[in-house]
């Protein structure tokens, strides 16, 4: 088990799993590997599936490591929509260099998002920086 980090993905809130949602890629502007860990049922209320959210353990000489970890779901600062239960915010993720530049940065799926269109998806993107992911662009 790893300890430290924002939430254990294998012992999520009510309702979270691991579906398999994973990504890897440099988030902090490290020569580290980060890894991004998908949990789309974390947070429901009385063992049903809640909205979702993404755990971020962030590399280090040493490997993954627990300190600076982030959580993020569509209550965090930023990240667009709402939380809603059984939208599967983190179903699907992808790293990429969407802003352009040398850091990492993650696409987040939203698979039953009902914002536009009922059940039409979505997709959220947190941005890599010098230190860690953020839901708006910074320079770097």
């Amino acid at each position: 088990m790893v300890t430290g980090i924002a939430r254990d993905p294998w012992q999520s809130g009510r309702g979270g799993r691991l579906r398999g949602a994973l990504a890897a890629g440099p988030f902090a502007g490290r020569p580290y590997a980060d890894l991004a860990i998908g949990v789309p049922g974390d947070g429901g209320r009385k063992g049903g599936e809640g909205p979702g959210a993404v755990n971020v353990i962030y590399g280090s000489a040493a490997g993954l490591t627990a300190r600076g970890s982030q959580l993020w779901s569509q209550s965090s600062r930023g990240v667009k929509g709402k939380p809603v239960d059984g939208e599967q915010f983190g179903s699907s993720l992808a790293a990429g260099h969407f802003a352009g530049r040398a850091t990492a940065d993650l696409a987040v799926g939203v698979r039953a998002a009902t914002d536009a269109r009922k059940y039409g998806g979505a997709v959220n993107i947190l941005y890599g920086s010098r230190k860690r992911l953020s839901a708006k662009v910074t320079s770097c």
